[in-house]
Order: structure tokens, then sequence, then C-alpha cells
């Protein structure tokens, strides 16, 4: 999760893409101004946006 870490007015979250061994290779990210939602909407996002990349990992071979 990032509060206005590089860039003002910035909120953005992320989460890793994982392979076959284990190793990330990847991460999938969202970034958006926060005139168009604060931190509900980054606390609202982690799960999805977990569970999508969860997915991903699966799809390259990832059983952890």
């Amino acid at each position: 999760m990032g509060v206005e870490e590089n860039e003002m007015g910035i909120l953005c979250v992320g989460a890793a893409v994982f392979d076959y061994s284990g190793k990330a290779v990847g991460a999938v990210g969202i970034a958006w101004p926060v005139v168009r939602g604060g931190l509900e909407r980054m606390y609202a996002l982690q799960e999805p946006l977990k569970h999508a990349c969860a997915q991903i990992s699966r799809a390259m071979g990832y059983r952890g």
C-alpha cells in the first residue's frame, strides 16, 4: 500500500505474482488520485487484488 509515498495526491496498492518455484516474478498494482477515493478505497481493493494475483500465480504453477 502506498499513501502519497512517491507522488502527492496518489494512492496505490500492489501484490506479487509467483511462478511454479515460488519465486516472485512480477506484480500487479493499482494507482489512483486521492480525489477518486481515499484510504477506504485502498483497503477495499487489497483483498480483490491479492485474490487476482493468487489466480495468476496458480496459472503459472504456484502451489504455495
